[in-house]
């Protein structure tokens, strides 16, 4: 149990002795000053459960002294215990109990007397902490429990959102791929090169709208995972190949160092290859040749849980802080052209496996976006 702090308050030394060696044997800490200024001090800067004050003191008495001490808000359920050797009229304890003492003990001391005033004070100094404790336990449970209900009630709205959007997505690309149809077979029919110049554009834009419909769906439908063992280097591997048609023509550098680290991982492999290849394209697109990524691995706990951090910096020109808040948004995006839900989607599956994705700090310019993955393996 921790040490409460008793203040001491008296001008005289060998009275603080002698308070010291009654008061010795409770075992909390005994803080002994020689003046109202100096308790005023002391107080400032620390907490008691206890003040012992002497009413006779050259400069400041222990009626003035509680008075100032009474003056700041924290200080105002602090109990003091006035000290006098004088017998005191009742007009004086009335003075006393409106500066706040809650009793007086006189000269000569009775050491068993004090000891069992401040035994109680401490004690109910204790419980008085005990329950602030507990209420302010009590009071963050009931907000979390708050939170987890709004965000379940959030979580069956947008799953009803969900469920409608893919279901529009759904029908909308059916009805894409019959217009699609129809402009292909208008494509061959045409031989006009300002008309087959049109009819392209409409294509590139039906292209760009099955693509922007296609992460629509994925985004709003549930995450469903097939793990197994799978080593994340390998993973990370398959998702850069795929990507060699966008680094066709350019400068680009891709440096791995795993530190031998064994990256083995419980993990749907196609989720998350999807997420390293939104990751590695953002990098691309973001920084000018010559290109030069990163990957970084490290061991890492995830709740008390075994993970491995892979840590992908580029060289590009960085994001401002609005971006780095704003990158895991759906539909937010940094390029010129894009749907803005790529890394929405990789938020949703690495969350899904129980990790976290999140922008990093990274002092070498450009961008660094880090993933934790919990290894999920016995």
């Amino acid at each position: 149990m921790a040490k409460v702090n008793i203040l001491l308050v008296d001008d005289q030394p060998g009275k603080l002795l002698s308070y010291q060696a009654i008061l010795g044997d409770l075992g909390e800490n005994l803080v002994l000053v020689n003046s109202g200024r100096e308790a005023l001090q002391y107080l400032l800067r620390n907490e008691c459960a206890l003040i012992l004050l002497d009413v006779v003191m050259p400069e400041m008495d222990g009626f003035e002294t509680a008075s100032m001490i009474r003056q700041r808000p924290r200080l105002e359920r602090t109990p003091i215990i006035f000290v006098t050797a004088f017998s005191t009229s009742d007009l004086d304890r009335l003075k006393g109990y409106e500066l706040g003492a809650v009793d007086y003990v006189f000269a000569p001391i009775v050491p068993e007397i004090l000891r069992a005033k401040v035994s109680v004070f401490v004690e109910l100094y204790r419980n008085r902490r005990e329950l602030a404790t507990a209420m302010e336990q009590l009071r963050s449970e009931i907000a979390e429990r708050e939170r987890a209900q709004e965000q379940a009630l959030q979580a069956e709205r947008l799953a009803a959102i969900g469920q409608m959007v893919a279901g529009l997505a759904h029908e909308s690309r059916n009805a894409l791929q019959q217009t699609l149809a129809c402009v292909e077979m208008l494509r061959r029919r045409v031989t006009d090169a300002t008309n087959i110049s049109l009819i392209d554009g409409i294509q590139k834009a039906q292209d760009r709208l099955h693509h922007l419909l296609e992460e629509v769906r994925q985004y709003a439908a549930p995450v469903g995972l097939t793990r197994d063992r799978y080593d994340l280097a390998e993973v990370w591997r398959s998702a850069w190949s795929q990507l060699a048609p966008i680094r066709e023509g350019r400068n680009v550098h891709f440096v791995e160092d795993s530190s031998s680290l064994t990256l083995e991982c419980l993990v749907d492999p196609f989720a998350i290859e999807q997420v390293f290849r939104n990751v590695f394209e953002n990098a691309m697109a973001a920084s000018g040749d010559p290109v030069k990524i990163e990957v970084a691995c490290s061991e890492a706990d995830l709740g008390g849980l075994k993970a491995a951090r892979i840590r992908v910096a580029d060289n590009g020109t960085g994001l401002s802080e609005e971006q780095k808040q704003r990158i895991f948004e759906p539909f937010y995006t940094t390029k010129t052209r894009g749907t803005g839900l790529g890394m929405a989607i990789a938020k949703r599956i690495v969350e899904a496996h129980g990790g976290k994705i999140a922008v990093a700090d990274h002092y070498a310019g450009g961008t660094a976006i880090e993933l934790v993955l919990p290894r999920g393996l016995s």
